[in-house]
């Protein structure tokens, strides 16, 4: 009953909610979960001074906010059509002829920071003037550049330097989001253990960009990304090809 209450709950448990849930004593979830937890068959993380616990086939990320569902970009370009557009991104012969192959794909959800931003940019040439501008700005959650979208060419991440989160071109314009069980994701736990913490983030915009956060929170974009490796036998060389699952476009890491 613990471990499918757990497995099916949308989002982290404390030893009261556990408790309530399946008509247990207060001392018997927190001895029993406990056990389990220093066993290694729940996952368990301190929270503002109270344990979460969750299944460990359905995992939460409570340290970086994670503690429900999450807000995923809907994939639109499926496998066969990733697969066709891949095609196109082969390195050929001078006689047209494919000089690599697709050796493997997998589909992968790639972390960012949502930033929901406002404050006074600078305007003209001449005559400066500042005026208030709002709207959202996505760094990559675990080396904290900035994401645009190059029209034609795909996403890239870059420096920040401050700029007015409304003249980025990014994921809003192309994105409609859902919400999704973290679970339910195909995370690379070793990328989600070296996410830049809250606070850098929080302190990059406020303090060194004088911008005022108005929501932060992880949001997901899936990604297709694909083993490129040489028809030649004799060479070893291989390549990463990553395209997102939106717009098919590739993503420059």
């Amino acid at each position: 009953m613990l471990y499918q209450l757990l497995h099916d709950s949308p989002s982290v448990m404390t030893t009261a909610t556990i408790a309530s849930a399946l008509g247990w004593g207060q001392r018997r979830a927190a001895t029993t979960l406990s056990f389990l937890a220093d066993e290694g068959a729940v996952a368990v993380a301190r929270v503002a001074r109270t344990r979460v616990y969750w299944h460990l086939d359905r995992p939460f990320y409570p340290e970086s906010g994670i503690s429900g569902a999450v807000s995923v970009a809907a994939i639109e370009k499926q496998e066969d059509e990733i697969l066709e557009r891949a095609g196109k991104h082969l390195k050929s012969t001078l006689f047209l002829i494919d000089a690599e192959h697709i050796a493997g794909h997998e589909l992968a959800h790639l972390p960012l920071w949502q930033a929901h931003v406002h404050g006074h940019f600078p305007e003209g040439l001449i005559f400066k003037k500042s005026r208030k501008r709002s709207g959202t700005l996505y760094f990559h959650a675990s080396r904290g550049r900035l994401c645009s979208l190059v029209p034609d060419r795909g996403f890239a991440f870059g420096d920040f330097a401050g700029e007015a989160p409304d003249s980025v071109q990014d994921l809003d314009e192309v994105v409609e989001w859902e919400e999704r069980h973290p679970g339910d994701l195909e995370l690379n736990p070793e990328l989600m253990e070296r996410l830049i913490p809250r606070k850098k983030i929080e302190e990059a915009l406020t303090k060194k960009h004088g911008m005022v956060l108005d929501g932060l929170e992880l949001v997901f974009l899936p990604c297709w990304k694909m083993r490129i490796v040489e028809n030649d036998k004799d060479s070893a060389e291989e390549r990463l090809l990553v395209l997102d699952a939106v717009l098919g476009l590739p993503v420059e890491l």
